[in-house]
């Protein structure tokens, strides 16, 4: 059964390897607008010092939040997605599947969004990242 886990899990990480070409050559301006968008209505809402991005693609929304957090952890399978987002001192790249991704800390906003597939169901992700949030 763990053989099958871990060719579950290195397909995955092929897959999303693959759609990395998608974010370079055939994300729409519209897209990057939509995520500037989002940014400005969201902002409002931070809170704390600390935020995870789970899903980060290529940064578009990184570079929008990363002055906003004293920290800011970014998760991403594709390792060409996150090589592509610039470096600050406040951000730590990680790059993982969700389904392997353990925190060693609780955030005070997390962000999940334009997730383009993601291998465990949406209401059992959802679960796992209620215990990643720092209490109020």
């Amino acid at each position: 059964m763990a053989e099958v886990a871990e060719r579950s899990e290195e397909s995955e990480r092929q897959r999303l390897a693959s759609l990395a070409g998608w974010y370079f050559n055939e994300q729409l301006d519209f897209d990057k607008q939509l995520i500037g968008f989002g940014y400005e209505t969201l902002k409002p809402h931070f809170q704390g010092p600390e935020a995870l991005e789970l899903g980060s693609g290529d940064g578009q929304m990184t570079r929008l939040i990363v002055n906003d957090f004293e920290r800011l952890t970014v998760v991403d399978g594709a390792a060409e997605l996150l090589n592509s987002i610039p470096d600050a001192p406040n951000l730590v790249k990680i790059q993982a599947l969700f389904e392997e991704f353990e925190p060693a800390r609780q955030f005070n906003t997390i962000f999940m969004a334009i997730i383009r597939s993601v291998e465990r169901e949406p209401p059992s992700l959802v679960a796992v990242i209620d215990n990643y949030i720092k209490a109020a």
